[in-house]
């Protein structure tokens, strides 16, 4: 699998430059150095070693789906089947799909009932499940359209571009107005994160300077934002900028009665706002060294509880009014890595994970503990359509999302378009959030399943 290499090479580059030998596998807690190591195993044909540095890395990593398939592999070299069989199983039962067809280094599995097995449910695992209702297009080569948000009084959305730092109205039929446009005073550069609060007549919007947007400047390195705009008319109301240092807003969520929260995905911190206050300040909510990057974060319905995700960590909680987080989590049979987008409806967390395949949109209900899974069921997964699917907002009981975004069309060092790449525009999808929802009426654990 030539390719889970190359997407894991890219996390170990450049880190083992200025060390002589890698230290102790057991003591060794960079998941980039154990990659290296892993790999540097796997072509001296060191298997016994590419174990035991793959090994590690899935303690630290659990839900990093590619390092336990290549943990699979490392043991089927050595032939032991148990243990190989035992890393396959567990990915095949988080409904996630790969193909080991054709590779030399699971020949030792062949020719039992088991392997054709894993192989048939592998596959079928990629298969489209569950047709999204196809909304709108959007048209725009170079707009990176990396917000979405819906005005329920206005009955519009307004879509966020993050090289042009525009705020756009979009039309019934895809078509876009300009409605924000970025200037110095309200200093918009580019749109990561927007958020309507139709009770205060606010629309919030995250930005920063990324390499992508096309009117940075260098004194904007590192800069970002949480932007206040009048809903209904796009006016500018102020702007809030972090304690000193460099980060980059990538989500934000409103609670219940208005206070913002918003994910800095650098340091990385979750920053409050409580806009009621007599100066309103962003305030440190919470923020730890141990995650690798937040990407998303919502509310419930409460507002006692804000989740939020690390794309290679997993799901974490923070009960309002504490300073610890707590792990969410339904057992080994979900994988929650590579969540890109969460939202809250219901009593359940909805989950868009673009890092693994099947691309697939979760439902996520919780018991009551807030913290354990009760029942966790795709709404949507695999579909054609989703080339990285990335941002969305809950309109009644849809998703409405974006399938395709264009993130990675772009070059993340320079931010400019790839010369081979091929934008389409954007396909905005509704997916039907109680399709097929069926939760187990004992209030017993159920793990990942298609209806």
């Amino acid at each position: 699998m030539r390719k889970v290499w190359i997407v894991l090479t890219l996390l170990a580059a450049g880190l083992l430059h200025a060390q002589e030998e890698p230290a102790e596998i057991a003591a060794e807690t960079r998941i980039p150095a154990l990659i290296a190591i892993a790999q540097e195993a796997y072509q001296s044909n060191d298997h016994e070693r590419m174990a035991e540095a793959l090994a590690r890395a899935v303690a630290l990593r659990p839900h990093l789906a590619d390092l336990r398939f290549l943990l699979a592999k490392a043991y089927a070299l050595q032939d032991e089947k148990e243990s190989a069989y035992n890393a396959l199983v567990i990915l095949q039962s988080q409904g996630l799909s790969f193909n080991m067809t054709g590779d030399p280094d699971f020949e030792n599995l062949r020719g039992y009932q088991l392997y054709d097995y894993l192989e048939e449910e592998f596959a079928k695992n990629a298969e489209p499940y569950a047709d999204p209702k196809p909304r709108f297009q959007i048209d725009g080569e170079d707009l990176l359209i990396e917000a979405l948000a819906y005005d329920p009084k206005a009955d519009r959305f307004l879509a966020g571009s993050v090289t042009e730092g525009t705020v756009y109205a979009v039309g019934e039929d895809g078509s876009l107005t300009e409605f924000i446009t970025p200037d110095p005073r309200n200093g918009l550069l580019g749109i990561s994160a927007m958020a309507v609060d139709v009770d205060n007549n606010a629309l919030w919007v995250a930005s920063g300077a990324s390499p992508h947007v096309q009117h940075v400047r260098p004194a904007d390195r590192g800069r970002t934002f949480l932007h206040r705009f009048e809903l209904d008319s796009g006016a500018y109301v102020t702007r809030y900028a972090p304690a000193a240092g460099p980060g980059y807003f990538i989500d934000l969520a409103l609670s219940p009665e208005g206070t913002v929260y918003v994910a800095d995905s650098v340091r990385p911190v979750i920053w409050r706002l409580d806009p009621a206050a007599d100066q309103p300040s962003l305030q440190a909510f919470f923020g730890s060294e141990s995650l690798t990057g937040i990407r998303t974060l919502t509310i419930d319905d409460s507002g006692e509880h804000l989740y939020f995700a690390d794309y290679e960590l997993g799901l974490f909680g923070v009960k309002m009014g504490e300073s610890t987080a707590f792990e969410v989590h339904l057992g080994r049979n979900l994988n929650l890595s590579g969540i890109d987008l969460m939202r809250w409806f219901q009593d359940s967390l909805i989950l868009v994970q673009n890092g693994v395949v099947p691309k697939r949109v979760l439902r996520f209900q919780l018991f009551d503990d807030h913290r354990n899974g009760r029942h966790a069921q795709a709404m949507t997964s695999g579909q054609p359509d989703f080339r990285n699917p990335t941002t969305g907002t809950l309109v009644g009981s849809n998703l409405v999302l974006i399938a395709n975004s264009h993130r990675n069309a772009y070059d993340p060092a320079t931010g400019q378009l790839r010369p081979e790449a091929e934008v389409s525009p954007h396909k905005v999808v509704d997916v039907a959030l109680d399709f097929g929802w069926i939760p187990p009426p004992d209030g017993s654990l159920q793990h990942l399943k298609k209806n």
